[in-house]
């Protein structure tokens, strides 16, 4: 399952947009959850040698909630590419 925003959407949107979808079928993704192993799988590109800001995760109480409601678990891999120029 996927947010509908562009790839290139901020962290926190692309969460926020998944915690909507998900708490609007709260009822629906309880006995999914409770009977399959459920993971919120980020994968966070950046370019290094680009002069961007170090890119962050943040989770809000919100999201607390709701994995502790549905036994979410959270995985996040960063993959550190060349710049483009390079």
């Amino acid at each position: 399952m996927g947010s509908s925003l562009d790839k290139y959407a901020c962290f926190e949107d692309q969460m926020n947009a998944m915690l909507d979808i998900i708490e609007s079928k709260i009822d629906l993704f309880r006995p999914f959850c409770a009977k399959y192993y459920c993971e919120f799988s980020c994968a966070i590109y950046i370019r290094y040698d680009n002069e961007e800001s170090t890119p962050w995760v943040h989770l809000t109480a919100r999201y607390n909630r709701l994995i502790k409601e549905l036994n979410i678990e959270f995985d996040v891999d960063l993959y550190c590419l060349p710049n483009k120029e390079n």
